[in-house]
């Protein structure tokens, strides 16, 4: 309680003392109080942050786990796919090995059926053709294809016209073939059998004289067989102009060569008491000796006698089946 300055004087020194510690008193009470609302409210607005900051780190906290499960949903996606894709990968793999299998089947059944494939290979095609044959003693074979005459698909096997090779040859040679398919040549023996063996081809044999006079002789069935009986020919269903030289012209001629096996000047295989194939400088299907021989020798021995019964030389001959 404060005192008016004109009673001062009158107050002591032990009331003044009263008066300034219930004044001191008040203030700290005061003090006290406003400092310990402020720091109320300090620990009031800590708190405050304090929840509120670990209510964040509790959201922070979860979102992180939440992307952590999403990744780790995705990644197991991406495993199932990528364990389905091998899955796939190894039955896509599995079929393609069964194509290639059944491709390689087919392929093999192909190569297996050559003979039937190889005309059809000559119908479009006009010269020389390289081919596979299974069994045959040589990998890839050189033909002439004939795609021009009556029909074309003929596999040239016989050529006679200049007298560049010399057709007075061993068995082995005729039997393997020699000259050049685009020239003067012979496919060989056993290449005959390999393509005719499966079934008859047709058979069509061009000549023309000096005179330059053609004629042909066409047969409707023709098969070599094998070596085991020396290369035997066989022919049926003659048609054409040149006359059929191959089952003889006379009756009971010697010069039947249908049904004989094929001779040479080392492996004599005719009906005769001589060797035809050394009499005659020619590997053919000899009988006794013949009527036909277009391995002659060219100028004086290449004969088909239906077409020139005067015996005069043919200057060009091919023999070819489809």
């Amino acid at each position: 309680m404060l005192v008016p300055p004109q009673r001062m004087k009158n107050i002591s020194k032990e009331h003044f003392r009263n008066t300034y510690e219930y004044i001191m008193a008040k203030l700290t009470n005061n003090v006290e109080k406003v400092v310990s609302k402020g720091v109320l409210r300090m620990m009031s607005a800590e708190s405050m942050i304090l929840a509120n900051l670990s209510e964040y780190m509790n959201e922070a906290e979860f979102r992180h786990l939440k992307k952590i499960e999403d990744a780790e949903i995705v990644t197991n996606d991406a495993i199932n796919a990528l364990n389905i894709t091998v899955k796939n990968n190894k039955k896509r793999e599995t079929n393609m090995l069964k194509l290639i299998e059944n491709i390689t089947s087919e392929l093999n059944e192909m190569r297996t059926d050559l003979h039937s494939l190889l005309p059809i290979g000559c119908t479009t095609v006009n010269g020389i053709y390289s081919i596979t044959l299974e069994n045959a003693s040589r990998n890839r074979i050189p033909v002439y294809c004939d795609r021009v005459t009556d029909g074309g698909g003929w596999v040239v096997f016989q050529r006679r016209k200049d007298g560049s090779e010399d057709f007075d040859r061993s068995w082995l040679e005729y039997k393997q073939g020699f000259g050049q398919p685009d020239g003067e040549f012979w496919l060989g023996n056993e290449l005959l059998h390999q393509f005719t063996s499966d079934k008859p081809r047709e058979l069509r044999i061009d000549m023309e004289d000096f005179k330059g006079k053609k004629a042909h002789a066409k047969y409707s069935s023709f098969r070599i067989y094998s070596e085991k009986v020396n290369y035997k020919l066989e022919v049926r269903g003659y048609n054409g102009n040149a006359g059929d030289s191959l089952n003889g012209v006379f009756i009971g001629s010697n010069g039947v060569h249908n049904r004989q096996s094929f001779s040479t000047r080392d492996n004599d295989n005719d009906n005769n008491e001589s060797n035809c194939a050394t009499s005659y400088l020619s590997g053919w299907w000899f009988k006794r000796c013949y009527e036909s021989n277009l391995n002659g020798k060219y100028h004086s021995g290449i004969h088909w006698y239906s077409f020139s019964s005067d015996w005069s030389n043919l200057k060009f001959v091919e023999m070819k089946f489809r």
